[in-house]
Parts: structure tokens; sequence; C-alpha cells
């Protein structure tokens, strides 16, 4: 109940307000019977609807402040409600009192203004348990209780991070594959301009076949170095003859292909790879022209396809003795295997061994 006097909440066994210490009669009962004494003057209270006595300052049933100048304008002759818009239409609007709204305390139950931050009661505190959270306050809450906002700040993070550690591989990738294709560029560009610039020799299918061009891919006019790309497999390296001539031989698992005279002075000297080839000469019995004359070849079977031996000469180097047939082309010599027979003091004959071999074929320009 509340103190008619003060309009302070107190117990209903209580006989003084415990506020203004205003008597409160506990053993009347507090609404007035209207139908007993229907001349008793009462109010009805604007909020609740209660019957109170007229000189009651506050509604003793819900607290309401209760402006008796104004309710004692308006007789209630019977026991009913009245609207509080008839109670109070004869006053203008702005000195009506402004109508409390209440609110009621979680913890005690009591009811407490609208505007009250603290129950008056259990002190409890009202204002943000009972006000409605606006948007900007409400929070998406896990099943577990945790803010969804820091899983997402979380995982944010996390996502930066990595895409941080792909970016750190990847751009060191990145610039090596970058590197290779422009070095790979580079030398395909390289070798696009030495096939425009440079007469591209087209690789032979017998790398032994002996013509007037040279032998195998190795030809004549090409450079040591262009003679180094035609056989990979192949080593090239610094070798001479009897009279100290700078030759380079080509050799293939160990055995002498071919020698390659470029001109080169010096014997002692590193090779040379810008000088052009003049001579290629072979002693490997592999080495064979379209005829299939060879070195090791009988030089009577040279004579069945070249036609009879024209002379046979001593050489200034070596007394090496070279042979010449009637129809031998002017691009190649041969060199016989000292099998010549000559007069005394003679340095040509025609004359030979039977058993007598062509000892090396050479191809000149």
């Amino acid at each position: 109940m509340f103190c008619p006097e003060c309009g302070n909440k107190i117990e209903d066994d209580s006989r003084f307000c415990e506020h203004c210490g205003n008597n409160i009669e506990t053993d009347i009962p507090k609404e007035i019977n209207t139908q007993n004494d229907k001349s008793a003057p009462v109010l009805t209270c604007p909020d609740c609807g209660k019957s109170i006595p007229d000189d009651s300052k506050f509604c003793e049933y819900c607290g309401k402040n209760i402006d008796t100048d104004i309710s004692r304008e308006v007789s209630i002759k019977k026991n009913e409600p009245v609207p509080n818009s008839i109670a109070r239409s004869d006053v203008p609007e702005e000195q009506q009192s402004p109508k409390v709204e209440y609110t009621t305390c979680r913890n005690c139950g009591d009811k407490i203004e609208g505007s009250s931050e603290y129950c008056s009661i259990c002190q409890n505190i009202i204002a943000m348990r009972n006000k409605k959270a606006t948007p900007e306050q409400t929070t998406t809450v896990t099943p577990k209780g945790k803010p969804v906002t820091s899983i997402v700040v979380i995982g944010s993070v996390f996502l930066l991070l990595l895409i941080g550690l792909f970016f750190t591989d990847l751009i060191p990738a990145f610039n090596a594959y970058k590197e290779k294709t422009n070095s790979s560029s580079n030398e395909q560009a390289k070798k696009i301009v030495d096939m425009t610039t440079t007469p591209q020799t087209p690789k032979s299918k017998d790398m032994h076949l002996i013509t007037s061009s040279g032998i195998g891919d190795i030809r004549l006019g090409i450079s040591l170095n262009e003679a180094k790309t035609m056989i990979p497999d192949a080593r090239l390296e610094r070798c001479t003859d009897a009279d100290d001539v700078a030759l380079v031989c080509v050799k293939i698992g160990g055995e002498e292909l071919m020698q390659l005279h470029a001109d080169e002075e010096n014997s002692e000297a590193p090779i040379n790879w810008a000088k052009n080839i003049s001579v290629i000469q072979t002693f490997n019995p592999a080495c064979h022209t379209e005829e299939g004359i060879h070195p090791g070849s009988l030089v009577l079977e040279v004579e069945k396809i070249l036609g009879k031996t024209k002379i046979i000469k001593i050489g200034p180097t070596e007394q090496r003795q070279y042979i010449e047939f009637i129809n031998q082309p002017s691009w190649i010599i041969f060199r016989l295997d000292y099998t010549g027979i000559f007069e005394d003091g003679s340095s040509q004959t025609t004359r030979f061994d039977p058993k007598g071999k062509i000892l090396s074929i050479a191809v000149k320009k």
C-alpha cells in the first residue's frame, strides 16, 4: 500500500508511514464503501481507478500524486470511476500535472517512476535493465556467449596473415620465373637473329659422309665455334702434325673423327674459335665418299671408281705420299700409305704396291 499523505510505499500492516510519519488507520478499510456512505466525498484515482478520500494527496493503492485542487472541483456523487480526461477537462493542458509512467523493479517487484535509475526499496539499478536496447547497443551473441564481432576480427586478421605469407612466397618465385622467362626470351631472340643473319647449314643425315663441302655436319668455311655446336657429343681440342701446324682434333668417345685446319699460326696458343675452317682431314675408316671410298680402301678398288692412277708424288713433309686419279675431283685429296714405288732420286711415279691403301682423305676449299 501507499501513504495517502506522501505517496511512499509502506507495508500493509504499518500504522505509520516511515517516510512522513502519517498515521495510517489500518483497522479501517482503505477503499471507501460508497454504497454505505454515498454522501462521502471521494475521488477516483486517474491511474488505477480506485476510490480514495477526497483529502488524499496520493493514491494509497498505486502511489499516484493526486492534484486535490483539481479533483475537488469534480464532485463524485456515485461510486463510478471518472476518466482523467473528464476530471480535468476544464483545466488548460499546460497546467495539468504530467502523467507519471511507472515501471516494475525486477528485483523486488516494486513500482518505480519511469525516470528513476534506482529502485527506492532494494536499490537495484533500473535504468539500463529496463531500457530497450538500441540497434547500436545490440550485439549478436554466439551460443557460447562470445560476441560475433570478436570472431570476425580474429578471422580477418588470420586471413590477412595468410595473404601476406602467400605473397611473401609468391613474389620471389614470380621474380625468379620472370628472370628465367626473360633469359629464355633473350636466348630465343638471339637464336632468331642468328638464323636471320647467318646462313644455316642443314645437318647431314650421315656424320661420316665426305662431300665437297665437308665431312658430315662439319663444313668448310664455318668457324671453329660453329663446328663445336654441330656435334654436341664431340670434344674439340688442340693438336698438331709433324710440322707443328696448329690443328683442332674432333674426338668422339676418345676416338679421333677428323682434324680441322683453320690457318692458326701458333700451335701452343689456345684455340681461336673465331677462325674459319679451310681444310678437313680424316684418318677414320668410318668416313667415306658417296662412292664408298674411305681411309683404308685399296688403291686398286679406287681406280675402278676414279680411273687409273694419274700420279703419286712425295710431299715436302715426312716424305708423305699423295696420289691422284684421272677422274678425281679437284676438292678432294688422297694420301697414300707409303706404298708408292719410286725410281732412285725421283719424287714422282705411277707405280704402287698392289696392297697399297688410302691413308687419309681431305677436303679443301
